[in-house]
Parts: structure tokens; C-alpha cells; sequence
């Protein structure tokens, strides 16, 4: 996987973005709502599905210019996370969770990026 820094001082940096950025990232990684009764079901299936990004670190962005300035991670769109699993593995899990929970889908969902090719 490339690292993708966009220039000499830029450095990632973590920090804490709250409980509805948590939640967003969820959702956004996942394709089901972050909370309800399918919860226990979708945790037992898609957990490990993710691996942290390698280009940002896991922070989904840069910052440079001694932070003035913040880049958007363009391996993972922001998430700090990328699928270690192929789109097709992911559809067939998310599908099983919303077989047994319908209202759990998230409307208009895509899946991001995948390590593997399909």
C-alpha cells in the first residue's frame, strides 16, 4: 500500500472525535445503523473486517503546516480504515444481518475500499 503524504512535514495525528463520529464511521464501514436490536448480530459478523489504514495511520487525515492545514486521507476517504475483506465477503454479511433485520439497513449505502481486488 502507498503512503500518501502530500509533502515533507506532514504528519497524521490522532484524536478523539466523538460519539457521533463513531457512530457515522460505523454506519459508513458497515451499511447497517450503529444502533438497534441487530447490533449483537452485526458485531459478531463483521467484526475484523477492517484493518487501519497504513497511508494515514488510522487517522483518516494529514495535517500540515504545523496543523494548520488538514489533508483528507485519499486510501481510506477519511475513515482511518480500509476492508481487509473483498466486497463480496462484505454484501453477503451485511445481507445476513439485514435478512433477519430489515429496518437495520442504511439507506443509499456503498461500500469504500477494499485490500482486495474482486
Amino acid at each position: 500500500m502507498a503512503n500518501v503524504n502530500h509533502g515533507a512535514n506532514s504528519k497524521p495525528r490522532k484524536e478523539y472525535r466523538g460519539i457521533y463520529f463513531m457512530m457515522a464511521r460505523y454506519q459508513a464501514l458497515r451499511g447497517v445503523k450503529p444502533v438497534g436490536p441487530h447490533r449483537s448480530l452485526a458485531d459478531d459478523l463483521l467484526t475484523n473486517i477492517t484493518c487501519e489504514c497504513e497511508s494515514c495511520e488510522g487517522r483518516g487525515c494529514f495535517f500540515i503546516c504545523g496543523g494548520m492545514v488538514r489533508l483528507v486521507c485519499p486510501i481510506c476517504n477519511s475513515l482511518g480504515e480500509i476492508y481487509r475483506i473483498s466486497i463480496g465477503e462484505l454484501l453477503a454479511l451485511r445481507q445476513k444481518v439485514l435478512d433477519h433485520y430489515p429496518d437495520a439497513e442504511t439507506p443509499h449505502w456503498r461500500p469504500a475500499r477494499s485490500l482486495l481486488s474482486e
